[in-house]
């Protein structure tokens, strides 16, 4: 799905090494986001420093660089080396979390909220609590999951202090919460019902252009108009060949219809995400205490 890398690509924090010991000129090629040739002096480092004790942060930034790449299986196979290397639990949840993001880039959401829920079983680092509450809360947008959206933000998020603070747009992402739980999506049936009695009924509850409407009226009206006509005149075949017609036209109307309300529901859905979604990239939202 381009809109989650997307947004993915908006909120990923750099996480660049401030040691002696760090690659600089690898991470200032990652800080202008030439993320390939990033990697090659990353690799380069690692095999001239195996020994460094900052292989896991090495390893995390060719993980996070491989990820902007659209590279996750890479990405993934770096997080793990990363893992292996690291004896800080700080930095073990950070890599869970980079993991969690990597399974949403995928959308497996569920192995994403899994990954996310371990990592707050297992720390108290409120700097860590609030990355993995927040991109849990990203998963439930992006599952169309408004309600359990925003009661977490409303838990995690809009009663702490801190948060109050920093993120000044928290009143706007409340009420888009608040309307996307309440959207009132077509009922597919209804309409393909509506279209059943009478054609181009259903593309009008469906919000189609009247164009739409005017066409399935005026082809399904012409056949039944073309079958009466040569009953009446007792021409049965061609009465047969255009209730043929009819009954394609009837039954592609009714398809039609089912797809032009599925698309108004995905097209409704989605502009509730990408407005939630933009609130939620701006800038720092609440990691500006993070650096």
């Amino acid at each position: 799905m381009n809109l989650i890398k997307l947004f993915l690509l908006l909120i990923s924090w750099e996480d660049v090494s401030n040691t002696p010991e760090s690659p600089v000129y690898a991470d200032s090629l990652f800080s202008r986001r030439q993320f390939n040739e990033a990697i090659t002096e990353y690799k380069r480092y690692v095999f001239e420093y195996g020994n460094s004790k900052i292989l896991d942060s090495v390893y995390l930034q060719i993980a996070l660089s491989y990820r902007y790449t659209g590279d996750i299986n890479n990405s993934n196979k770096f997080l793990d080396l990363s893992l292996v290397n690291t004896v800080s639990q700080n930095r073990i949840s950070q890599i869970n979390i980079d993991k969690a993001i990597n399974h949403i880039v995928k959308e497996d959401f569920d192995l994403a909220s899994g990954t996310l829920l371990t990592v707050l079983q297992s720390t108290t680092d409120t700097q860590v609590i609030r990355q993995a509450s927040y991109y849990l809360l990203v998963i439930d947008v992006l599952k169309s999951d408004y309600k359990s959206a925003k009661l977490r933000f409303l838990d995690d998020f809009l009663n702490l202090d801190s948060c109050k603070q920093l993120y000044g747009n928290r009143i706007e992402i409340l009420t888009l919460l608040d309307s996307a739980a309440k959207i009132r999506y077509k009922d597919v049936k209804k309409a393909k019902l509506l279209s059943s009695f009478l054609p181009g009924l259903g593309q009008i509850y469906c919000k189609a252009c009247i164009k739409e409407a005017l066409n399935a009226f005026i082809l399904n009206g012409s056949m039944v108009a073309l079958v009466t006509i040569s009953i009446v005149n007792a021409d049965y075949v061609d009465a047969i060949i255009f209730g043929y017609f009819l009954y394609l036209f009837y039954s592609g109307n009714r398809y039609k219809t089912e797809i032009i309300c599925t698309n108004y529901n995905k097209a409704l859905d989605r502009s509730f995400k990408i407005a939630i979604l933009s609130e939620l990239s701006k800038p720092y939202w609440f990691f500006n205490d993070f650096k």
